[in-house]
C-alpha cells in the first residue's frame, strides 16, 4: 500500500498491491481511501497529528510515519471511503466499478424515499379505493388520504382536550387566519347519523290557511348507540335552520351554496293537492336535499375550513333541531344491563368492549363523510329505490300467486345483503390498522389480554362495529323499499301467526302446547328474555341489532333458567326450543315472519 500527502492534508491511498498476500488487499482497503486516525485515535486538519504525539513535526505524513514507528504491533489504522469524482476516466476500471456501486446505492436510497414518502401520504385505504377502480388518478388518492387524516386529526384533538385549537388540521394550506380556539365541545355529539325516512302533508288545523309538508327524522347517536326519531319537523323549520347556520358559519364553509328546495315547488305541490306530484317532485327531490343539508351540518366541526365558537353554535342548533336531549335522555339502561349479563365476560370488561365497539364505528362513520363513500352509497341507494315495485306493481304479482311475490322481494334483499356485505369487506380491508391501534389505547387495557390469547376477537368487533355503521349509511334509507317488499310479501303468514300467538299466550308454559317441563318452568314467565326480544327484535331499526338481540335472549333463557333452578342448566334442543318460543310468543312481534326474513 502506497500513501499520498494531498495539498489539503489529507493522507490518501495511491496504490494498492492486488496481490493475495498483501494485508491491504485482504484488508479491504482501495485507492483513494482517506486515512483518518491511528490506533483509535482520529485526527483531522484543524487538529494537527503532532498535537497526539510528544513533539513537533511539520509534515502529517512524516507524522504519521513517526507515530507508526513508536507503536506496538499490532497497528490500528482507520480508513474513509472517499466520494467518487466523476471526472475519473471512463478507462479506469476500478474507478468505473465505484461509480457504478456509488450510482445503484444512490437508485436504491431514492426508491426507498419514495416508497416511504407514498406510504406516509396515501392511505391505505384510498388505496384499496383505487384498486377496486371506485378512485382512478394519484391526485384523488391523495385527496382522500388527507381527508381521513385532517379527520382523525381533529378527532384526537377533540377526544383528548375537548376542543379543538389552531391548527385544527395537520394541512397549512387550509389553515385560515381566522381560526381560533373552540372550547365548547362538551356539550357537541361526535357522530350523529340522520336520515329524512318519511315524508307527507299534514293536513291545515283550523285557523290556518294551509297544509304543511312534514318531515320525519331518524337519529343514531354512534357514541352512545342510541336512536330515536326527532320531533316532527316542517318545511319551515328546514328553512330557520339554514337561516341560523347561514348567518354563524364561516364564509369558507359555504352553507348558501348547498342543494335547498325551492319555496315556490313546495307550495305549489300543497295548493295542487295532486298526490302524483307530492310523490314525484316534491317527496323525493325535497327529501334529498333536506336529508343532504342536515348530514352536511351534522359532519361540520370536521369539515369547516375554519374552526371557531360559531360553528359549535351550528352543532348546538342542530342538536336540538334533532331532539338529541331528549333522544339520549330514554331509557336504554335496563337494556343494557341484560346484555351485559348474557355475555361470558365480567360488567367491567363488558363496558370497555362496548366504549371499543362505539371508538371503532367512530372511526367509520368520519369515513362515511367522504364524497367518495357518500356517492358509492347514493348510487346504490337511488338504484335499489329504482327498481322497488310499486303498490301497484305489488298487487299484479301477488295477483300472480304468493310465491311470484315472495321470489322477487327475495332477490331484491339478496342484492342489498350482497351490497352491505362488500362495503364491509372494503372498508376492513382499508382500515385493519387502525382498528388495531385503536384496540391499543390505555383506555382498552382491560381488553389488551383477549386480543393477544385470541386475534379473532378483535376481528369480530371490528367487523361488527363495521356492519352497524354500514346498516345505518345504507340499510335505513332503503327501510321503506324493504319493509314494502316484507309486508306484502309474508302479510299472509303474519296474520296467521298473530292469530295463533293471541291464543298460545293465554296457556300456561306447562301446558301442552308449549311441552316445557315443570323442572324448567320459569316463576318469572321468562319476563327478562321477552323483554330483550321486544326491545331488540321489535323496537330496533338495524338488521344486526335484531339479530345480537335474538342471540341474547337465547343465552338469557340458559342464564335465568340456572338463576332460577339452583345452578341447573338446560340440556338440549328439547328442554331449550320449546322454552324459546314461549318467549318470542310472550314477546307478541309484529309481524314476525317479514322479521325472519
Amino acid at each position: 500500500m502506497t500513501l499520498n500527502e494531498l495539498p489539503n492534508g489529507d493522507v490518501q491511498v495511491c496504490d494498492v498491491k492486488p496481490s493475495p498476500m498483501s494485508p491491504s488487499a485482504n484488508a479491504g482497503i482501495r485507492r483513494n481511501d482517506i486515512l483518518i486516525g491511528i490506533n483509535g485515535t482520529a485526527f483531522a486538519r484543524s487538529f494537527p497529528i503532532h498535537r497526539y504525539i510528544n513533539h513537533h513535526t511539520t509534515s502529517r505524513m512524516k507524522d504519521i510515519v513517526q507515530s507508526v514507528q513508536q507503536s506496538s504491533n499490532p497497528i490500528v489504522l482507520h480508513f474513509q471511503r472517499a466520494t467518487i469524482a466523476h471526472s475519473r476516466s471512463l478507462l479506469d476500471a476500478s474507478d468505473q466499478a465505484d461509480v457504478n456501486y456509488v450510482r445503484q446505492q444512490q437508485q436504491i436510497q431514492q426508491q426507498q424515499k419514495q416508497q416511504m414518502e407514498e406510504e406516509q401520504t396515501v392511505h391505505r385505504f384510498a388505496f384499496v379505493l383505487a384498486q377496486r377502480k371506485l378512485i382512478s388518478s394519484k391526485q384523488k388518492q391523495l385527496e382522500v388520504s388527507q381527508i381521513i387524516r385532517n379527520f382523525h386529526y381533529r378527532a384526537q384533538q377533540w377526544e383528548v382536550t375537548t376542543s379543538l385549537t389552531t391548527p385544527s388540521t395537520p394541512y397549512a394550506h387550509i389553515y385560515s387566519q381566522h381560526n381560533q380556539e373552540m372550547d365548547v365541545l362538551d356539550g357537541i355529539r361526535k357522530s350523529l347519523s340522520t336520515r329524512i325516512v318519511n315524508c307527507f302533508i299534514e293536513e291545515a288545523d283550523k285557523g290556518k290557511d294551509t297544509a304543511r309538508l312534514a318531515y320525519t327524522i331518524w337519529v343514531y347517536d354512534v357514541e352512545s348507540g342510541k336512536e330515536w326519531y326527532a320531533p316532527l319537523r316542517y318545511f319551515e323549520d328546514f328553512e330557520d335552520l339554514r337561516a341560523t347556520a347561514m348567518a354563524l358559519a364561516p364564509k369558507e364553509c359555504k352553507i348558501s351554496e348547498l342543494p335547498f328546495p325551492m319555496v315556490t315547488s313546495i307550495w305549489d305541490a300543497l295548493t295542487s293537492r295532486r298526490q302524483d306530484v307530492l310523490d314525484e317532485q316534491v317527496q323525493q327531490e325535497s327529501c334529498r336535499k333536506l336529508e343532504f343539508f342536515l348530514r352536511v351540518l351534522c359532519r361540520l366541526v370536521y369539515t369547516s375550513p375554519v374552526v371557531n365558537v360559531n360553528v359549535a353554535k351550528i352543532a348546538i342548533h342542530v342538536q336540538s333541531f334533532l331532539g338529541t336531549e331528549v333522544g339520549l335522555s330514554s331509557t336504554q339502561s335496563d337494556m343494557d344491563h341484560l346484555q351485559s349479563r348474557t355475555s361470558s365476560m365480567d360488567y367491567h370488561s363488558w363496558n370497555v368492549r362496548q366504549l371499543l365497539k362505539r371508538s371503532l364505528q367512530r372511526y367509520m362513520w368520519r369515513l362515511f363523510q367522504l364524497d367518495i363513500m357518500q356517492t358509492i352509497v347514493n348510487d346504490f341507494v337511488d338504484a335499489a329505490r329504482a327498481r322497488a315495485p310499486s303498490l301497484k306493481e305489488i298487487e299484479t304479482l301477488e295477483a300472480q300467486g304468493r310465491d311470484k311475490l315472495k321470489g322477487h322481494s327475495i332477490k331484491e334483499l339478496k342484492d342489498i345483503r350482497k351490497f352491505l356485505d362488500e362495503l364491509v369487506d372494503l372498508l376492513l380491508e382499508g382500515c385493519c390498522s387502525e382498528m388495531q391501534l385503536i384496540s391499543e389505547r390505555p383506555e382498552y387495557e382491560a381488553l389488551r389480554e383477549q386480543f393477544e390469547n385470541d386475534e379473532s376477537k378483535l376481528d369480530r368487533l371490528s367487523r361488527e362495529a363495521t356492519r352497524e355503521q354500514v346498516e345505518i349509511e345504507v340499510y335505513v334509507p332503503l327501510r321503506s323499499v324493504v319493509s314494502r317488499l316484507l309486508v306484502n310479501g309474508w302479510r299472509h303468514d303474519d296474520m296467521e301467526v298473530q292469530l295463533k300467538s293471541k291464543e298460545l299466550i293465554k296457556r300456561p308454559q306447562s301446558e301442552g302446547t308449549f311441552r316445557i317441563p315443570h323442572g324448567s318452568i320459569s316463576p318469572s314467565q321468562w319476563e327478562s328474555v321477552a323483554f330483550i326480544l321486544r326491545s331488540g327484535v321489535g323496537n330496533s331499526t338495524l338488521p344486526c341489532i335484531k339479530l345480537q338481540a335474538i342471540v341474547d335472549a337465547a343465552r338469557e333463557v340458559s342464564r335465568l333458567h340456572a338463576e332460577e333452578h339452583g345452578g341447573k342448566d338446560l340440556v338440549g334442543a328439547d328442554d331449550f326450543l320449546p322454552v324459546f318460543i314461549f318467549c318470542v310468543v310472550k314477546a307478541n312481534l309484529e309481524r314476525p315472519c317479514a322479521l325472519c326474513k
